[in-house]
């Protein structure tokens, strides 16, 4: 079964690419209806926990990574999940649906608005973005930027 709103890692992202995979997810769901990112489960959502002593520092780099990537920063919360069986741990930061338009790049880079669909992130369309502002109330001059004016 696809999850279109879940987002699997088996660790938070060093990569500067797989930064911006995750960051993109994150964005796209602050775009639409929220999310989560589950950290210490793989792709094949085989459980491989992380260790409960890392928690407050990796909750603190994603926190982070979300702060200098997505812009304006959505809401987030962290819970922490029991593995059964295991002394391990999975991280879940949940992302809330946004109240704006949500724009995703590394720091200097012009934000690129972005949309989920099954399960994959992708550039949201001039229709897309303008679908978000009118359900959201957005000033248009706010937005100007996404759409190149």
């Amino acid at each position: 079964m696809l999850l279109p709103e879940v987002e699997f890692k088996r660790q938070v992202p060093k990569a500067y690419e797989d930064k911006r995979q995750v960051m993109k997810s994150v964005c796209a769901f602050a775009n639409g209806n929220g999310g989560s990112l589950l950290v210490g489960v793989d792709d094949d959502r085989e459980l491989v926990g992380l260790e409960p002593r890392a928690i407050d520092r990796l909750k603190d780099q994603l926190t982070q990574m979300v702060s200098s990537w997505v812009d304006p920063r959505p809401a987030i919360d962290f819970q922490v999940l029991p593995v059964p069986e295991s002394d391990r741990v999975v991280l879940e930061m949940q992302v809330q649906p946004g109240s704006a338009l949500y724009g995703c790049g590394r720091p200097g880079e012009t934000r690129v608005p972005y949309v989920r669909y099954h399960g994959t992130c992708e550039r949201a369309s001039t229709h897309e973005i303008t679908n978000i502002v009118r359900a959201r109330s957005i000033v248009p001059s706010r937005y100007s930027m996404f759409l190149g004016r």
